[in-house]
């Protein structure tokens, strides 16, 4: 169980929680080939504990020799009185990833992206197909000190396009990103 989604330090619609579940199965343990299968429910939307929510979420992965892994996720989603319109709405989309291990210190990641809400559900401001590719690095600096290995700074350069023009105030079609991340487990 959790309090849900899009929450902050206050929960959006009075502590109702949903529930959610996972199904893990190793196809091979060799190529570290994975099926796991997600799903979760319950009311989400801000002030309303009537609609309910449901995700279904998909994931496939596997590796290809030492230095090359695949992975594919899927979603599909439903909620109730959800669309702009006040029906309920659908949205579905799927994601590959394709990462290569260059060295200890440098893997090349890339990504590719297709997501489609018709219903508007999800407030990305367009009904049509937002798609997206991403290529980046996940650089570990200091992969042989074992105080620090877990140190890892992956910078990515990002291209979105959409069928409607929503980028930009709504001008453009398209847009480029550029960003950097740095994450310290412990």
């Amino acid at each position: 169980m959790s309090r849900g989604w899009e929450q902050s330090l206050e929960d959006n619609n009075g502590c109702a929680i949903d529930i959610f579940g996972r199904a893990s199965w190793t196809m091979n343990e060799k190529t570290g080939t994975k099926l796991m299968i997600t799903g979760i429910g319950g009311p989400e939307r801000a002030g309303n504990t009537d609609d309910y929510r449901y995700v279904l979420d998909v994931i496939f992965t596997t590796n290809v020799g030492d230095n090359l892994s695949l992975a594919v996720n899927g979603d599909i989603g439903y909620e109730q009185n959800g669309a702009i319109d006040g029906d309920d709405a659908w949205w579905y989309g799927v994601a590959g990833y394709v990462g290569y291990k260059v060295s200890d210190v440098i893997s090349i990641n890339a990504r590719a992206e297709w997501f489609e809400d018709p219903d508007g559900a999800r407030g990305l401001g367009t009904t049509g197909s937002v798609y997206e590719v991403t290529l980046g690095l996940d650089i570990h600096p200091l992969a042989s000190n074992k105080n620090f290995a877990t140190l890892r700074i992956r910078p990515e350069v990002r291209y979105d396009y959409s069928d409607d023009a929503f980028f930009n105030g709504g001008t453009k079609h398209d847009q480029w990103t550029a960003a950097v991340d740095a994450i310290f487990g412990f």
